[in-house]
């Protein structure tokens, strides 16, 4: 049980994005290049960052942990503005902005991927994705793992066509950290109630957002 559970979790956070876009574009008619500009913004975006946290200071713990969420949660947010404004620009269907999210939090979805499937030669070591039933916890994650990019990235864009970037940009990157901390710091079950129950109420906001968005035909 503890081998299945690790395999299907690990498969799902693979084959997840890759049936969002397909189905996204199918569906939509949504472009392709979007996904592909997330993927390499966010390589891009990993040099950077790890650049800067190496200039941090280690000695404190806690406050490196909180400036490395901190540095995170706006390098990304900041990187989704510039994907936007600059780099896609001509891809300006609010359906795109689904594709990029995707792009962007596929690398995270091949780490943790990565990660899951490492669990296998280390038959001591136990997570979620090892209990019974950790399956169905692991396939939950590989869903809401891209969906808070998708949301995230749809409310950028929503900004930036709506020139409402000084307020959504901040909104955004504070949302970020709070995800993040929630993650690290939050105890279990208090950090799943509070992080599923804020991107539900994300999710809400920006339906509303990107509804009002234009429709464009191809």
């Amino acid at each position: 049980m503890r081998e299945f559970n690790i395999y299907f979790v690990g498969i799902c956070h693979i084959i997840v994005p890759f049936a969002v876009i397909i189905l996204w574009h199918k569906r939509t008619n949504a472009r392709y290049m979007p996904f592909i500009a997330g993927v390499l913004m966010i390589i891009a975006l990993s040099f950077i960052r790890g650049a800067i946290r190496s200039t941090f200071d280690r000695s404190d713990l806690f406050l490196n942990l909180m400036k490395q969420i901190l540095l995170t949660s706006v390098l990304e947010e900041v990187c989704r503005y510039i994907a936007f404004s600059h780099v896609l620009k001509n891809y300006d269907r609010r359906e795109d902005s689904v594709m990029y999210g995707v792009g962007h939090g596929f690398m995270e979805e091949i780490g943790t991927a990565v990660m899951v499937f490492g669990l296998i030669s280390e038959p001591e070591r136990e997570t979620i994705y090892t209990d019974a039933g950790g399956f169905l916890i692991g396939g939950f994650m590989a869903i809401t793992a891209p969906l808070f990019h998708i949301l995230l990235s749809a409310a950028i864009f929503y900004a930036v066509q709506s020139y409402k970037v000084k307020t959504v940009l901040p909104a955004a990157i504070a949302y970020h950290f709070f995800m993040n901390f929630l993650r690290i710091c939050a105890p279990v079950p208090f950090d799943f109630i509070l992080e599923y129950g804020s991107l539900a109420v994300l999710m809400i906001v920006v339906i509303r957002l990107y509804r009002k968005l234009p429709e464009t035909d191809i």
